[in-house]
């Protein structure tokens, strides 16, 4: 006789179900599986991702500073001035242009008790020029950048009589004299290092700043630039020669003049060379001209030019 099969399945613990129940139990467990291995993987994926994210956000953070824009962080920033510089710059502002390359002043010249006639003329670097005449001699003298010659031809040129310690520092007085622009000159040169700022100092109850200057004579030269104008009033030096230590200093004057467009600026006028406490020479400048007609061979010494033409 053929077997019947059993419509119950027996359990590892002795149970008897039905097979219908067993299967759809089976079933249904598989589908509670998938889900949990469904469920478990997106709560792994959805973890993972913050992770990353907050990676990238820390490498981010690393190489931005805190609380500035990457794009502002990358751009270079401004060094400011120091406060030489801002003296320097303050000071050519009271020159009537911005970038004066050569200078002509003309007036009147008071010195030894005689007036004379008197062109002064500089060129950048450092070249510089005065023509004194009296009478019907004239004296020229300057400084081609190298050295110092002095002409005098109505006399028969330079004389070879011993001279007392003025006469010997006579190429530092007029270097002295033609430089006013040498500080304006030096603010954007690799000479500027010769420059430095020392304490401020109270002149006539108005402070003025102290710049020393280790390149304009064979001496150290103290300019005193007003604070609150700009202006230099005045230069000083201590100069020796012959066994004597001069004292020796310029007071500059100003005067109010109107440009085209009716505004007002302050212009040299005047200065007094002053030697051991006198006035040794009193110039009046009757005009004052910046980049106008002043050329290179002007500063040549024409005793050079003559004994060539000689030769």
């Amino acid at each position: 006789m053929p077997k019947h099969k059993s419509k119950h399945v027996k359990l590892l613990n002795g149970l008897r179900i039905r097979k219908a129940v067993f299967y759809r139990f089976c079933i249904a467990a598989s589908l509670l599986s998938i889900v949990f291995i469904a469920l478990l993987a997106i709560g792994l994926l959805a973890d993972k991702q913050p992770k990353q994210g907050l990676q990238k956000e820390a490498v981010a953070t690393e190489s931005t500073p805190t609380g500035s824009d990457p794009q502002v962080a990358s751009e270079p920033s401004t060094i400011p001035d120091s406060p030489l510089v801002t003296v320097l710059r303050k000071h050519r502002a009271t020159v009537a242009i911005e970038d004066p390359e050569s200078m002509a002043m003309v007036g009147s010249y008071a010195a030894y008790g005689a007036t004379l006639d008197i062109a002064m003329f500089a060129k950048k670097p450092q070249l510089y020029r005065q023509s004194l005449v009296y009478n019907t001699t004239e004296i020229n003298a300057g400084y081609d950048g190298r050295a110092y010659w002095q002409d005098m031809p109505q006399s028969g040129g330079q004389s070879d009589r011993p001279k007392d310690p003025k006469e010997l520092l006579n190429d530092q007085f007029l270097i002295l004299e033609c430089s006013y622009l040498t500080l304006i000159w030096r603010l954007d040169s690799e000479s500027l290092h010769a420059l430095s700022l020392e304490e401020d100092q109270m002149i006539d109850g108005k402070r003025h700043h102290v710049i020393r200057n280790d390149s304009l004579l064979n001496f150290p030269v103290w300019h005193l630039i007003d604070a609150e104008s700009g202006l230099e009033t005045a230069r000083k030096s201590q100069m020796q020669a012959a066994g004597a230590t001069l004292d020796v200093q310029i007071r500059y004057s100003y005067t109010t003049v109107q440009n085209e467009n009716d505004e007002s600026s302050q212009q040299l006028s005047a200065y007094k060379l002053i030697i051991d406490g006198e006035v040794s020479s009193h110039a009046k400048l009757d005009s004052v001209h910046y980049n106008k007609g002043v050329m290179p061979w002007m500063f040549k010494n024409p005793q050079v030019n003559r004994t060539a033409a000689d030769l």
